[in-house]
Formats: C-alpha cells, structure tokens, sequence
C-alpha cells in the first residue's frame, strides 16, 4: 500500500486522516454555502396587492411579546378605518412589526428597538395583510413594504386597482 508523502503512518494507521478529510470536507461546503445565500427578491407593488387583506387603520398603539429584534418586532395594534379587500375580520388588527422589507439578510448594523421606530399614535395607514405562520397575527407583505402611508394619493391608487373590491366599515 502507498502512503501519501510525508504523512506519518501514525495518521494512517488510527484512521486520524479519514476523519480530517470530512472535517475539512464540512468546513469547506458550509463555508462556500454561506458565500452563495442572496437576499430576497425585491418587493413589488403587484405582489403587495395580492394581499388577501388591505386595509386604511389608525395605529393605537403596540405591546411587546417576546424577543424583539430587526426582523421580529413588537404587536401593533390597528384600528380598522375602511377594509378595502377582504371580510370578516375583527374591528382591531394585531400584526406583528416588521422594521425591514424582507429583502435583507442581515439587520443593519448597530439596529436597536426604541419607541421611535414606531408610527404616531393616532396615524392612518394602508395594510397589506397575511396570516403568520403560526396563524397567531397578522403581518404586512415583506414588512415595511407593506404599511403605505394613508395619504390621499396612495388611498387613490390601492382603490384604483382594487375597485370592484372596495367594502367600507
């Protein structure tokens, strides 16, 4: 049998070198996976649209639950001013904060939760809703992609699109 060169038989002979070949094996591919993970596509009006929940709500105020963090944030709590598309749901949303858009892998550096990061109270908003996986809360469509300021020219386009679907409450 040929050993490879300037390798001790001490290496051969315990089965040592088997066992660095698939540790250096792992480290390589976790290695190369990491440098091929891309963020996700951008978020687009069209798919914010598909919601199955859009909504105009007054924001009243949120409560923490959990770790909150860049990609988990506190529970918002929502008035419903005029349901837009959808039914039955309750007059007051629970939805859980997003700070990002979803197309960020990583939170930006230095990111920390404080009460400025959240709406004014009283402040109107269009939604663009989905259950959570967990079916617990409701969230916006990649986030903050999906919470559009009320003002009247985004309350003109939603209804624009939408305007077989438009409900008031």
């Amino acid at each position: 049998m040929l050993s490879p060169p300037e390798c001790p038989s001490f290496f051969i002979e315990k089965g040592i070198m088997k066992k660095l070949l698939v540790i250096m094996s792992l480290l390589c591919f976790i290695s190369f996976s990491s440098v091929f993970a891309k963020p996700m596509f951008e978020p687009t009006k069209d798919q914010a649209f598909n919601s199955p929940l859009i909504a105009i709500v007054e924001y009243t105020g949120y409560k923490l639950e959990g770790k909150v963090d860049y990609f988990s944030g506190p529970i918002g709590k929502y008035k419903i001013i005029r349901l837009l598309k959808g039914a039955n749901v309750p007059e007051v949303l629970d939805v859980r904060y997003d700070f990002s858009d979803g197309s960020a892998c990583i939170a930006e550096a230095g990111w920390r939760f404080t009460e400025d990061l959240m709406p004014e109270k009283g402040s109107r908003w269009i939604l663009f809703l989905d259950k959570d996986s967990q079916m617990k809360y409701r969230t916006t469509y990649r986030g903050s992609f999906g919470r559009w300021d009320a003002s009247p020219e985004n309350i003109q386009e939603v209804e624009n699109v939408l305007k077989p679907q438009t409900v008031s409450r």
